[in-house]
């Protein structure tokens, strides 16, 4: 079947319905990427769909999750996969609105969607050419790992490289069958692909709300312990050492998951690490009286494994920082805590985020941009995140020390859930250069 019959068969299994709570959105990018989204030797950002697309590239930053900007674009599922419609629902006016915000942030690179089919990841490669025509930001794609990302059945890995795919995840999907996983990494280690994935024990961590402890307790909100992310960790650790696959662990959170981690690393196994900039900057008590802008995924953790985590980054144990960029809509918040949805947006909020830790003096700058920009390029092989002779000259202008008062309705996203509103920060991008070209500011 080809593209047009595919889309036409789409159109009329899935019609095109008004957004809602069920039918989500997507920036239609082209094929919207799974993962993450770049600064220049500053930040990266990710803003995806949360089960849909992944946004990761990086130039300054290993972004690991999806957002969910609902009505921005509509999208069709074809066989659980995701398909973004062409013509007549490419929304170029959205498109640009989006874009805009990323390198008014400093984003300059943002990658497409994990897709399980050669065919549909090379019509996601030729279509970004209209999106480039919309905006300075540059697309790349990433793969699933696996088939619709249910973990049933791998993707064809090889087909998916040809067709240009840079890695393999299947987002916070995680690959509960570990034949399944076993053998994806052993094709992405024989082919030299990279897999990224999210060590979470998915049993233990269904339905919770909150990490297990005394303030989970005091709220009566159903929680996982800190054990699960070990657990997921350790399950993957031992298929990489059975496979010798590259790994990446797109979220590590609790102090409990590092020495494994440690270990990892000291065996010589192919494996690097990420945190998020909420996990680095937020604790569980935060979350105050059920304040659903602080609900993430995972939730948030201890002031203890907080500064667990900033200490493994300050060390090099971390390699990566992320956005965790993922929007929801007012209805999915305005819930209570145990339904509402998981997810705060990250995007706008990245850099004076991220600057807490250097005026607090819990990271210097060069080893937050290390993070940030450096280690994610070098991790997908990329010459970018570094100005050195030769690298693309993407680069980000910013006033470390600009005061501000975060107030949620100037956010460009369409959803304002962010968990900075009313909060004091400092840092400003000034201005965003990409190959040398200036697409933001005076």
């Amino acid at each position: 079947m080809n593209l047009l019959s595919l889309y036409v068969s789409a159109q009329q299994r899935y019609p095109i319905r008004p957004l809602t709570k069920t039918v989500r959105s997507m920036s239609n990018s082209s094929l919207v990427p799974e993962r993450q989204l770049v600064f220049s030797p500053g930040l990266a950002a990710t803003i995806g769909l949360e089960e849909s697309i992944l946004l990761q590239h990086l130039q300054a930053l290993f972004e690991h999750r999806h957002a969910q900007e609902r009505d921005n674009y509509a999208w069709l599922s074809v066989e659980r996969d995701f398909l973004l419609t062409t013509l007549p629902f490419w929304n170029a006016v959205d498109l640009h609105r989006i874009t805009r915000s990323l390198v008014d942030k400093g984003v300059m690179l943002m990658e497409s969607p994990p897709l399980h089919s050669s065919e549909k990841l090379v019509f996601a490669l030729n279509e970004p050419v209209r999106a480039n025509q919309a905006t300075p930001v540059n697309v790349m794609p990433m793969a699933a790992l696996t088939k619709g990302r249910n973990g049933r059945e791998m993707s064809e890995i090889g087909f998916l490289i040809d067709a240009g795919a840079i890695a393999f995840t299947d987002c916070d999907h995680v690959v509960s069958n570990p034949k399944v996983f076993a053998r994806a990494l052993s094709y992405a280690c024989a082919l030299g692909a990279l897999v990224i994935a999210h060590p979470q024990e998915p049993t233990l961590s269904k339905g919770a709300a909150a990490t297990s402890g005394k303030f989970a307790s005091l709220r009566g909100l159903p929680a996982v312990s800190a054990i699960a992310e070990r657990m997921g960790l350790d399950r993957d650790i031992a298929l990489l050492e059975m496979t010798g696959a590259k790994y990446h662990a797109d979220q590590i959170t609790t102090a409990r998951a590092l020495p494994a981690l440690q270990r990892a690393k000291n065996n010589g196994l192919d494996i690097t690490a990420g945190t998020s900039i909420h996990h680095l900057t937020l604790n569980e008590l935060d979350v105050a009286d059920y304040r659903t802008f602080f609900k993430v995924k995972p939730p948030l953790r201890s002031e203890e494994d907080r500064h667990a985590i900033i200490e493994a980054l300050q060390s090099g144990l971390i390699d990566t920082i992320s956005s965790m960029h993922t929007p929801q809509d007012e209805e999915s918040k305005r819930l209570p805590f145990e339904e509402a949805a998981s997810g705060a947006v990250g995007l706008e909020t990245l850099l004076p985020a991220a600057l807490r830790l250097f005026h607090s003096g819990e990271m210097d700058l060069p080893g937050l941009f290390r993070a940030l920009a450096l280690n994610p390029a070098k991790r997908l092989g990329l010459p970018c995140g570094r100005a050195t002779i030769g690298a693309p000259a993407d680069l980000v202008l910013f006033d470390a020390n600009q005061p501000f008062v975060l107030d949620r309705a100037t956010l460009k996203s369409k959803s304002k859930n962010t968990p900075f509103d009313g909060a004091r920060l400092q840092g400003r991008i000034l201005a965003s250069f990409v190959a040398g070209k200036q697409v933001f500011g005076q």
